[in-house]
């Protein structure tokens, strides 16, 4: 099965670089005359082997052909206001309102229509009533999800669309929802009256915040526990016993053995019953990936034994594999997917491993006491699944939990304890007084589970930060893996010696031939500004942050997870070009999260709780603080410069509007010249032309959003840029840019950059010329 499934993966990995349809299928008839007719063996097995391939690429392509195509039939909706009437398949209440997934059954608008089945979001600010299985109808705006916005993003337009869902209903507050209740029984309704039922015995039992845990550990439904128990679950590195999986299923089959002990049941019959279960728990957890895999895993097993068949490990996960991709080649692209059958796989061959390294008393299989022998296979299996998962943790990640190997040891046995103990208070629900002693005891389990990770999480070695990794980097990593396995086997130092030269030298020689590039990325932070630098010396500059206004902080959301995309760990220097929310409200999250050095003011004193909280931070972490004044300059780097043209500190302290207090600095990399300007307005511009040439730039960050009160076309001659960013947030209430100030840029043949429809902007620069960087 092995054999099997690699070319079938292989020919789904093709299917992305080539999506037609007509080019696996010339290649297979030419195969299929080439070797068809052949008796010979090989012959025969390549042609076996190339029909696995193709027969993945066709199935991938036709997959995604069948997607694309209901894209495009639903593309004429996005942006547009929409009747619609759905199926409702979940229902989950969030701080800001409700939300639903339906199965969409009819779309229309004022000018087309569409009978295309597809899943959809439904937001909504108020409680609306109606359940899984009831048909919602009624009007929205209706979008398409976005994909990534800025470097490192996740994207979440291609794993909706993946899963056939397309696009998102808003609905305003005079939005007229009609729900139909229906009688009829379906299978979303039967598992989500399941689900509900075990929900409503936790409810009933435990406190909100444990049943929430709960409902997380045995339904896979994490929508209710709490972010913060999240965040400490994945910095202590055992976030994965929230994803239902391997290790839930394994406790499910531990309680479905000792049930079935209980009764006379013949043998062979007795795993009849184990299976069913399997298959029941799959269905109430709603199919997700990793509980798919672990369950046909387990399945495979039990068939084994009862056809006496020793049981090969690799056969079985071949075998799963290749029936998930057989019903879905998506799920290839699935970070669930990938992690489970990694880790499974890194597991097997680790233990396989452990059996050359460990000295014979330390063999599992030689061991005798129960207990130690408990936790060095605890130890060995999460060391092994952490070797294996490393490289997509931090591909998808960014971070790694260093202490997770040691906090899986302690926590995985007491997660099993919570689930049987919540096995247990679902069998016993009818009995109040005996359902109540497990409570008790579940409550202390979970307790000491939360404490235990708060801990573990608060530790600051307790996860590393990683840069952005190539395909490079992980092929490189295999490899080292592939040079230890070799010579765990062989002995031979030679091998591992040449293996860890290879590696160095490589680094060594990128480091050295790597051009001294600057990068500096125009970040889409909506309507406010926010620019990342790193200079050729690897020290940084963050030019604005971004608004924070109640749920949307772009430090947070944008700003923190880009640094740590691409490795910055601190900022060297921080500007603020004027105390506007728009441009400083996301400098709060940075200082709180990162270590900043220096902190760049304008003149002028600011009434706003942003402006003042971000001073206090500043003197609270002993942050340098400068204003500064036209004519200073600072030299980051060899050949590159920073000199200031605003504010001239006369000016802007008389000056009663803020734009025009803004920080106006030009960065010079040899001869290369970038501008930045804040939300610089034309009076501010007015009195900078007079410097004439000494203003001119290859780049102009645009002031004030391309407002028309900005970019006065004798600005713009002086500075003379080439390229013209604009930072702007996507259909804005001012309605940014100016349709004004883009003819102007038209008219003066300088070509723009607009977030809003243009994503971030990631510039190299080489101190010759400048290139703009693709990253999504």
């Amino acid at each position: 099965m092995v054999f099997v499934v690699i070319p079938f993966i292989l020919g789904i990995i093709a299917s992305n670089l080539f999506s037609s349809l007509v080019f696996p299928l010339i290649l297979l008839s030419g195969t299929a005359i080439l070797f068809g007719l052949s008796k010979n063996s090989v012959h025969q097995i390549i042609l076996f082997l190339l029909i696995l391939f193709f027969g993945g690429w066709s199935h991938a392509s036709y997959n995604t052909g069948q997607m694309n195509r209901e894209l495009r039939m639903i593309n004429k909706f996005d942006e547009k206001d929409v009747t619609f009437s759905g199926l409702i398949r979940t229902k989950n209440e969030t701080e800001y309102g409700v939300k639903f997934l339906i199965e969409i059954l009819d779309i229309t608008n004022d000018d087309h229509q569409s009978n295309v089945l597809f899943d959809s979001y439904i937001y909504h600010n108020n409680f609306i009533e109606g359940e899984v299985g009831d048909t919602m109808s009624g009007i929205g705006y209706f979008r398409f999800f976005d994909g990534p916005r800025n470097p490192g993003e996740f994207d979440y337009m291609t794993f909706f669309n993946r899963k056939s869902i397309y696009g998102k209903i808003i609905l305003n507050r005079n939005s007229t929802i009609k729900i139909d209740t229906s009688q009829n029984i379906s299978v979303i309704k039967i598992v989500e009256s399941i689900q509900e039922k075990i929900k409503s015995i936790f409810d009933e039992y435990l406190d909100k915040s444990t049943s929430a845990l709960m409902a997380g550990l045995i339904l896979g439904d994490k929508s209710n526990i709490d972010p913060e128990v999240k965040l400490s679950f994945a910095n202590a590195g055992v976030i994965h016993i929230l994803a239902v999986s391997g290790l839930h299923v394994g406790y499910v089959w531990l309680v479905l053995m000792l049930c079935t002990s209980f009764f006379p049941i013949p043998w062979g019959w007795n795993r009849l019953p184990i299976i069913l279960g399997l298959l029941f728990y799959l269905f109430i957890t709603g199919f997700r990936p990793s509980v798919v895999r672990a369950t046909l895993m387990a399945i495979f097993y039990v068939i084994s034994v009862i056809f006496n068949r020793k049981a090969n490990l690799w056969n079985i996960i071949a075998a799963v594999g290749f029936i998930i991709l057989c019903v879905q080649p998506f799920y290839l692209q699935d970070i669930g997917f990938q992690l489970s059958f990694i880790a499974v796989i890194s597991i097997v061959v680790f233990l396989n491993v452990s059996k050359k390294i460990l000295p014979e008393k330390m063999q599992l299989v030689q061991m005798k006491g129960t207990g130690i022998k408990f936790i060095l296979g605890l130890f060995l299996v999460s060391l092994g699944a952490q070797i294996g998962t490393l490289p997509l943790t931090a591909v998808y990640f960014g971070k790694i939990p260093i202490l997770s190997v040691l906090t899986n040891i302690i926590i995985v046995p007491l997660v099993g304890i919570l689930v049987a103990l919540g096995f247990l208070i679902l069998m016993v629900s009818g009995m109040p007084l005996i359902a109540v002693q497990f409570s008790n005891s579940l409550w202390f389990i979970a307790e000491l589970i939360k404490i235990i990770t708060e801990f573990v999480s608060s530790l600051r070695f307790a996860t590393i930060s990683i840069p952005q990794l190539d395909w490079m980097d992980i092929i490189l990593y295999l490899f080292m893996l592939g040079i230890m396995y070799a010579f765990v086997y062989t002995k031979r130092w030679g091998i591992l010696l040449i293996g860890i030269m290879s590696v160095v030298s490589f680094y060594t020689w990128q480091w050295a031939i790597h051009p001294h590039k600057m990068d500096i990325i125009f970040l889409d932070v909506g309507q406010g500004d926010a620019a990342i630098i790193r200079f050729p010396n690897q020290k940084t500059m963050l030019v604005d942050a971004g608004k924070r206004f109640k749920s949307k902080d772009y430090g947070k959301k944008v700003i923190l997870p880009v640094s740590r995309y691409l490795g910055i760990k601190k900022f060297n220097w921080v500007v603020m070009s004027h105390p506007h929310n728009d441009h400083i409200g996301g400098v709060i999250s940075v200082m709180n999260e990162m270590k900043v050095d220096t902190l760049f003011d304008t003149y002028g004193d600011y009434d706003s709780w942003t402006y003042k909280t971000i001073l206090g931070i500043a003197e609270d972490k002993d942050i340098f603080y400068k204003r500064v004044n036209r004519g200073d300059i600072f030299y980051p780097d060899n050949k590159l410069s920073i000199l200031i043209f605003a504010p001239d500190s006369a000016f802007a302290t008389s000056e009663s509007n803020v734009n025009n207090r803004s920080i106006v600095f030009k960065l010079q990399y040899d001869s290369v010249s970038v501008l930045f300007t804040g939300d610089l307005e034309m009076e501010g511009e007015n009195k900078l032309v007079q410097f004439g040439d000494k203003l001119s730039a290859d780049i102009l960050k645009i002031g004030h959003h391309g407002s028309i009160t900005s970019s006065t076309v004798s600005f713009l001659r002086t500075v003379e840029p080439n390229l013209a960013v604009i930072s702007v947030g996507w259909k804005n209430k001012f309605k940014h840019p100016s349709p004004i100030v883009i003819k102007r840029l038209e008219d003066l043949n300088i070509s723009y950059h607009r977030n809003d429809l243009d994503r971030a902007l990631w510039l190299e620069i080489d101190g010759k010329k400048y290139s703009r960087k693709k990253w999504n």
